[in-house]
């Protein structure tokens, strides 16, 4: 089965979707709420991802708004995540909701009423533009997707973080 990095691989931990390259077998990250505890204990002991402070409010909180978002859309939710992580680093960009650095056509960058919203398109927008037209490696994506050469590159960075 074709992995990202364009080869073949015959690990049966890996999936040919989109994200071939990246386990699927890896714990997903969790957050616990000890009830009695009040908001304050809470938000002190708030878990990160990847070095961004994860919200335990799901409509804030990028991973899990992503993985509902791509639910259904033929996209793993993962590349989205990490093409987020790296375009914008979930920082920046609560005006506009485009944590991908999307560009409207008719000059400037894109923007949604809410992020949930936001992801959703990401994810269709990834599936419409790459996946249905046979683009399933990072360098196929990256050739079409950026203008920087070393994008695949940084992309996987973050997907091997998850």
């Amino acid at each position: 089965m074709p992995n990202y990095a364009g080869g073949e691989s015959n690990s049966e931990s890996v999936r040919s979707i989109v994200l071939a390259a990246v386990p699927f077998n890896k714990p997903q990250p969790t957050i616990t709420i000890t009830v009695g505890e009040s908001r304050a204990e809470q938000e002190a002991e708030q878990p990160t991802v990847h070095g961004s402070t994860v919200s335990t409010d799901s409509a804030r909180d990028p991973l899990t708004v992503i993985q509902d978002a791509c639910e259904g859309t033929g996209t793993d939710w993962r590349l989205v995540y990490a093409i987020g992580k790296l375009e914008s680093g979930y920082r920046h960009w609560a005006n506009t909701n485009n944590a991908w650095g999307r560009k409207a056509i008719g000059g400037g960058y894109m923007a949604w009423s809410s992020f949930p919203e936001a992801a959703r398109d990401e994810c269709e927008y990834i599936y419409r533009q790459y996946t249905a037209k046979g683009l399933t490696t990072l360098p196929q994506i990256g050739h079409k997707y950026a203008s920087d050469p070393a994008w695949p590159v940084k992309v996987q960075r973050y997907l091997d973080e998850l």
